[in-house]
């Protein structure tokens, strides 16, 4: 597997890129990519898998979201709503360094971009003000769309309600070691997390001993490879649980786990429910996945 670059081109005519996306058109990249870029992304409704640098986590009901540049992530498209449809904005580390940073017009905004670096998440009242303006950039002049984008940002800049995903930045330096051994970890357990992987594997793709692997994955990550990889199966049993009438045994082997009173240990260590106590909530409605 060989590491994945986005390349991203602004739109004819204007100094960033912004683009909608509907149906299978969604995901455009079906691995973990980084790119040198800020992101923003709307998605208007569904569920899934929200993979950012060494944050794991699910979401419901749509996703704002906001990266700063090069932090290592999974697509947050959710193919599987019909009239879903993804907005996403991407603009250069030097969109406001080169003339705005000193302003004290956009000191909010310079903030909200170091913010970034830890990725954020926004509430439900931020996604339902910003939701419509975001749409409405598509169809503006170069110009009026540039004016609008710097207001959108100064009010996700001035909102209070959002989530650090991140205690500290986990950006990758494109051309480094580091981001090509963090890609080919984050590909192969996005593509593979289904079956045993060891850390002999692990150890032997990334070109390091055990031991070294060890310690690199906890020094970028914050966390051990294997509670990483436990954390990632747990979500995707949750998905798919919330998603399909199989047996709970099914969906277990399904996501990578072999040994019932193991998995049902550690499911419910990281949600708060037997996996027998869980389907049962979200078959009453009284849980949700996310």
């Amino acid at each position: 597997m060989k590491p994945v670059i986005e390349s991203i081109n602004p739109n004819p005519g204007s100094s960033f890129y912004i683009k909608k996306f509907r149906g299978n058109d969604l995901c455009r990249m079906s691995c973990w990519h980084i790119h040198p870029e800020y992101e923003i992304v709307y998605i208007q409704s569904g569920s899934g898998l929200r993979c950012i640098g060494n944050h794991i986590s699910d979401y419901q009901e749509g996703e704002l979201i906001m990266l700063g540049p090069n932090m290592p992530h999974q697509p947050f498209s959710n193919n599987e709503t019909p009239d879903n449809e993804e907005i996403v904005i991407q603009f250069g580390h030097d969109f406001f360094t080169k003339h705005l940073v000193n302003l004290p017009e956009t000191q909010a905004i310079n903030a909200l971009l170091e913010r970034s670096k830890q990725g954020i998440s926004f509430g439900k009242n931020v996604k339902k003000k910003v939701a419509n303006k975001l749409k409405e950039l598509l169809d503006l002049t170069p110009l009026e769309r540039l004016l609008r984008f710097i207001n959108l940002l100064n009010e996700l800049a001035l909102s209070s309600e959002y989530n650090l995903l991140q205690a500290d930045s986990m950006a990758l330096e494109i051309k480094s070691n580091d981001y090509n051994r963090m890609n080919l970890i984050y590909q192969l357990v996005s593509e593979e997390f289904h079956r045993h992987i060891s850390i002999q594997e692990m150890a032997q793709i990334c070109g390091l001993s055990e031991p070294s692997f060890c310690r690199f994955f906890k020094k970028m990550t914050g966390k051990s490879f294997i509670s990483f990889l436990i954390e990632y199966r747990i979500l995707k049993v949750k998905e798919l649980l919330s998603r399909n009438n199989d047996s709970i045994a099914a969906t277990m082997y399904a996501c990578g786990f072999n040994e019932p009173a193991y998995f049902s240990r550690q499911f419910k260590k990281y949600t708060g429910h037997s996996p027998t106590h869980y389907k049962k909530l979200l078959q009453r409605n009284l849980v949700r996945y996310h």
